[in-house]
This record gives structure tokens, C-alpha cells and sequence, in this order.
């Protein structure tokens, strides 16, 4: 689907700019003002949002089946990765200039994909704890209607399912730290790392020194 919308793209802004300039010179244009003819040659906008809502469903889905189903972790592999690819295409060929933006939403993207493994943990201690799979555990239908009793209840027990019900336990623990006591007494006692920007120094020059000639009166030239 990704690559479908790459050449579903190309083709229609190519016919859209082909049916302005009539095929003829591609310095002909049938618009009149300068909107119009962004709106022809400049592409669509860069729907980020919806990327990024895709590529949290893809991952707590593989994330929560996972375990039970382990071909959903190379399938969501593959998948962003072939998102990603197209996505790339797009920018540099379809997509208009993506908009500046700062590190907001990708600090709400991950704020949110922490929990992806804590759905892993909990959801595959449930599958790894299924008495059927893994003890043979079975009860005799008096009808075919009927189904067959699990007994597969909440509890906790020593089996293969114990080391997720461990680590699923101090992820919530440490989760309720986080949310219990401040951030600010966590990095004091050492306990996270710190949010201060790092300054790095490249040991590049002076703009105005390391500018080439021909680039500065280009600027100059842009700005009169």
C-alpha cells in the first residue's frame, strides 16, 4: 500500500501539471495567480500525523499479539520499513516542504510508545500461563455446543509465564515512581538522566569567514 500511494501520487501531479501547461512548454501555465499555481506544482502537504499514528498502531499491535503470534514482529518490521522508504520518496518527490517544527510531538510519540512493552509483558504472561497449550489441561464436553473449561484464571504460579509476570510487575513499579515522586528528586538522587541541552563545539569557523564569496553575493543578490 505505501508504494500504491508513491506512484498514485507521481501520476497525478505529473497529469495535473501536464493538463496546465495544455502539453506543450512546461514554462506555460493556465493560472492566474500565484495560489493557483502553487496548488498545481507544489504538491500536497505532509499528512505527519497520521504517519506517526500508524506506525504506534503497527507496533502495540505486534507488541500485543506478539508473543502469541511471533511472525508479527518481522511483519512489523518489514512494514515501517517499507513505510519509511515510501515516506522518504514522498518528501523529496510528492509531499510540499514539511513545516519547521520542534521536538513536541515526537516526545509525545514516545511518551506514549513506553507502554507498547508493558502490553507485551502482561498480554504474553496471560498466553504463556494457557494451561491448554502448555500443561495439556482438559475436560470432557457432555455437548458439542459446549466449551471446553480453560482453567486459565487469574492467579500467579511458578512456570515459563513467571519471568514476564516479574518484569511486568517492576515496570509498573517504576512507572508509579516516575509518576509519584518528582522528577526533580529523581535526578538529584541519580535515579534520571538529565534534561539540560549539550553544547557541543564542532570547531567550525566564523559564518562570515567560511562563507564563499560567490555565496555571499548570492544572498545579498536574493535579498535586493
Amino acid at each position: 500500500m505505501p508504494y500504491i500511494n508513491v506512484v498514485k501520487e507521481s501520476i497525478i501531479g505529473k497529469l495535473k501539471q501536464r493538463v496546465d501547461q495544455k502539453c506543450k512548454d512546461p514554462f506555460t501555465t493556465g493560472k492566474r495567480t500565484i495560489q493557483t499555481y502553487k496548488a498545481v506544482y507544489l504538491g500536497k502537504d505532509m499528512p505527519i500525523h497520521f504517519k506517526y499514528s500508524d506506525c504506534l498502531n503497527i507496533t502495540f499491535l505486534a507488541m500485543l499479539y506478539g508473543l502469541g503470534m511471533p511472525i508479527m514482529f518481522p511483519m512489523a518490521a518489514v512494514i515501517l520499513q517499507n513505510q519509511r522508504l515510501a515516506e522518504r520518496i514522498q518528501v523529496a518527490y510528492n509531499y510540499r516542504q514539511p513545516p519547521a517544527m520542534d521536538n513536541s510531538l515526537s516526545d509525545s510519540v514516545l511518551s506514549i510508545m513506553k507502554y507498547a512493552p508493558l502490553l507485551m509483558l502482561f498480554n504474553g504472561f496471560w498466553l504463556m500461563d494457557n494451561r491448554q497449550a502448555f500443561d495439556n489441561v482438559w475436560h470432557y464436553k457432555d455437548k458439542v455446543t459446549e466449551n471446553m473449561w480453560a482453567d486459565h484464571l487469574p492467579g500467579y504460579r511458578v512456570c515459563q509465564a513467571s519471568p514476564l509476570f516479574l518484569m511486568s510487575m517492576t515496570c509498573v513499579a517504576l512507572i508509579v515512581v516516575q509518576i509519584v515522586i518528582p522528577a526533580e528528586l529523581l535526578l538529584k538522587w541519580g535515579f534520571t538522566m538529565s534534561q539540560d541541552e549539550l553544547e557541543v563545539d564542532e570547531d567550525l569557523p566564523n559564518f562570515f569567514t567560511a562563507l564563499l564569496l560567490s555565496e555571499s553575493e548570492k544572498i545579498c543578490a536574493e535579498n535586493r
